[in-house]
């Protein structure tokens, strides 16, 4: 017998959809910078070196030699960025400066000049007709030895190039409208260009124009039976609004991965605890593969620290790991902006949280995030601290005890419903297995892809259901919107 996650669209409430989508850009833009206390309000006239230190503070890894930076260099001019990669851009410009990514994330300060690598696609062009099977074409420009050039269609990896020529042919879905080639080049110093064009594709009269949908299931056997369940695409049915779909793609555990680690270092984090969330989400970045890309945000009642989405090396948490526990919690509002953050990700997107859940500061609510999972490809993982009830029994500023508990169990329906689970995690226990665990579950989903019938294009929501043999277990996203 199987199972499906998840419910319909339920009204936001007292926001609208518009006030939401507001909201999100705002958090987006706001929250990724470093609050008013974080940054110093002066640092024109600051020795350089004074300055590049107070950045250190603040999380960046910046790495450099005294022959490029001596003690009598000056700040002179102050920095307007709110970003503090912004402002250390600013800082080093003036002195024929600048800043480039190295290993692992650091922040390396050279001469400034040209990138240490360009990229550019010469074939096919941007507007032209592209059907079949097509040959793309790069040119690469580089002052340091090229690791790979990777080629996309789509936002999906098609091939990876690593020596010249840079070209790969590559299969053009058949899907009508227009198609998106990216390059992506990368050297092994760290250096990372891209470029993409826009062509367009053949769409006959008599065919509607349709994108793949696709449906991530995790299947387990039913009554507690361990290990799961091995299944055949004759074994999965796939109804959208009730109305039966033909499988146009079956697959397992093999599309690329986009996760974003949510962590939580508000003052309920304080000590050991945040010190294993770190090490634990060090583990699962072990875990992906080269083909996916990772990124960390540690937030409280703002944004702490976030990395741009890379590789996901080890490397990504050195010089945020040591990132001390301080403030409340708003975990609505960066929950929701994972989720903005995601909407742009290549391949298969996941959040990853580690919060106890006790949100006291955010500005969103629950329904809020219903709204934008609803229009998200995303799936959540809560890995959940648990405590006591009492300490979870909270009033704040926003809502009575009665109100904060309601929350706190609709953002659990939130995380089912976007084909995520919760983990239930006792103080102490063991991080890195749970990291592990959802990291095995990804790698064991079934990747269902159908064309859908019948679209309207007008926002409503589609309901979907996926059954199985009798005995099994799946979870799902519960439906889709429209648009």
């Amino acid at each position: 017998m199987s199972a499906r996650f998840g419910s319909p669209t339920r009204s936001v409430g007292r926001r609208s959809a518009a006030v939401t989508w507001l909201a999100a850009l705002a958090i987006v833009a706001a929250l990724a910078a470093p609050s008013a206390a974080q940054l110093p309000r002066r640092y024109l006239g600051m020795p350089l070196v004074e300055a590049l230190a107070r950045l250190q503070e603040q999380g960046l890894r910046i790495i450099y030699s005294s022959d490029l930076v001596h003690p009598d260099m000056k700040v002179a001019k102050e920095p307007t960025g709110t970003w503090l990669h912004d402002v250390l851009a600013q800082l080093l410009e003036p002195h024929g400066l600048a800043v480039r990514v190295g290993p692992g994330g650091s922040l390396l300060v050279v001469r400034a000049g040209p990138p240490p690598v360009t990229v550019r696609l010469t074939s096919p062009v941007a507007g032209e007709v592209t059907t079949g099977e097509v040959d793309v074409t790069a040119d690469v420009d580089t002052t340091e030895p090229v690791a790979f050039v990777d080629f996309f269609v789509n936002g999906w990896p098609a091939a990876r190039v690593k020596q010249p020529p840079w070209s790969a042919r590559i299969p053009v879905p058949d899907e009508g409208g227009s198609c998106r080639f990216t390059v992506v080049a990368r050297t092994t110093g760290g250096g990372r260009a891209s470029d993409s064009v826009i062509t367009r594709r053949v769409v006959h009269e008599d065919r509607v124009e349709v994108a793949l949908r696709q449906v991530f299931v995790t299947a387990s056997y039913e009554r507690g039976r361990g290990g799961s369940p091995e299944l055949g695409v004759g074994d999965f049915h796939v109804y959208d609004q009730g109305v039966a779909q033909p499988l146009a793609t079956f697959g397992r555990g093999d599309a690329p991965i986009s996760a974003l680690l949510l962590i939580d270092a508000s003052e309920s984090m304080r000590g050991a605890e945040l010190q294993a969330a770190f090490d634990a989400a060090r583990q699962f970045l072990k875990k992906l593969s080269p083909e996916d890309e990772a990124a960390v945000m540690v937030f409280a009642d703002r944004v702490l620290t976030l990395t741009p989405f890379g590789p996901p090396e080890p490397g990504l948490l050195e010089g945020i790991d040591n990132t001390a526990a301080s403030g409340g919690t708003a975990l609505d509002d960066h929950l929701y902006a994972a989720l903005r953050l995601l909407d742009e990700r290549p391949g298969r997107r996941i959040v990853v949280l580690l919060s106890d859940g006790a949100d006291v500061t955010s500005t969103l609510t629950a329904a809020d995030l219903r709204w934008k999972v609803e229009r998200s490809d995303a799936s959540i993982y809560w890995l959940r601290l648990d405590r006591a009830r009492g300490e979870r029994s909270f009033a704040s500023a926003w809502r009575d005890v009665a109100g904060n508990d309601r929350e706190f169990q609709e953002l659990g329906e939130v995380v089912e419903d976007s084909g995520g689970r919760i983990e239930p995690l006792l103080p102490g226990v063991d991080l890195g297995r749970a990291f592990t665990a959802v990291m095995a579950e990804l790698r064991a989903q079934y990747v269902l892809g159908y064309y859908p019938r019948d679209l309207k294009r007008d926002g409503s929501w589609r309901s979907l259901e996926v059954r199985a043999a009798p005995g099994v277990r799946l979870r799902y996203r519960a439906g889709w919107v429209d648009r």
